[in-house]
């Protein structure tokens, strides 16, 4: 089951705090002043209107029809999922997340090995 996100007050959110004093959310990312939501990811998409996070654009863009804006959890082809920085809406029928993280970290480590094994023969030769 999922939960609605708990709102805190500006005052005692100490990103905003952060960034009142420094002029920057002192950590990677973004966030937001309504909600207090952070996150990292450059592909998810927060929704200014409920305070919902997507996966994407286009997972977002599932809420938003001709009548109106939707709330994710009433929309059968979005499933909302606990992830590191809160509640992600992600399509149902979808990877799920830990699949496409896996996928990425295979192909980031293979471009890796690559890159080294290129780079040590230029070094080497």
């Amino acid at each position: 089951m999922v939960t609605t996100r708990k709102l805190r007050a500006g005052p005692d959110c100490p990103v905003c705090a952060h960034a009142q004093a420094h002029g920057w959310w002192g950590q990677a990312g973004t966030h937001c002043r309504d909600c207090h939501r952070s996150w990292t990811s450059t592909v998810q998409v927060h929704c200014v209107v409920c305070h919902e996070t997507f996966a994407s654009d286009r997972v977002a863009r599932l809420h938003w029809t001709k009548a109106g804006h939707l709330h994710p959890g009433t929309i059968a082809q979005l499933a909302g999922h606990d992830e590191r920085h809160g509640l992600v809406w992600r399509r149902a029928d979808g990877p799920r997340w830990e699949t496409t993280i896996a996928a990425q970290r295979a192909i980031t480590s293979r471009q890796s090995a690559n890159f080294n094994r290129t780079h040590a023969t230029s070094r080497n030769g």
